[in-house]
């Protein structure tokens, strides 16, 4: 389970990257724009673009954070908080709908291969 967090951690941590344009990976790939790494759906979307995107998933571990819900039992206001169903919020539902926007997003189609390239 810790592993599995980690790897979330790891993957939102590229989706911010890939966000910002950096060019850490290769000389030969262009960033992907902000804007191509969302997926259209109103699931999970908490600033109501239209979007789940890696604001949404920012956003919530924010709000658990903010309203001390961290590890607590999803009871009261914090069962807003727990979105795998589990009874408990803590990271676990970030990574739930952090795995909803993997499914969701699809910025291979965007990405343009340079010109003279193998």
């Amino acid at each position: 389970m810790r592993t599995m967090k980690l790897l979330a951690l790891a993957g939102i941590a590229l989706i911010i990257g890939v966000a910002l344009g950096t060019r850490s990976a290769s000389a030969q790939v262009a960033p992907v724009p902000v804007d191509v790494v969302t997926c259209t759906t109103t699931v999970y979307d908490l600033n109501s673009d239209g979007k789940l995107g890696k604001a949404d998933i920012m956003e919530l571990w924010n709000r658990i954070q903010s309203s001390e819900c961290n590890n607590s039992s999803a009871t009261g206001d914090c069962a807003q908080y727990d979105r795998n169903g589990d009874g408990v919020v803590n990271f676990d539902d970030v990574l739930f709908v952090y795995n909803h926007f993997v499914l969701c997003v699809n910025p291979i189609s965007t990405v343009r291969r340079p010109s003279g390239g193998r």
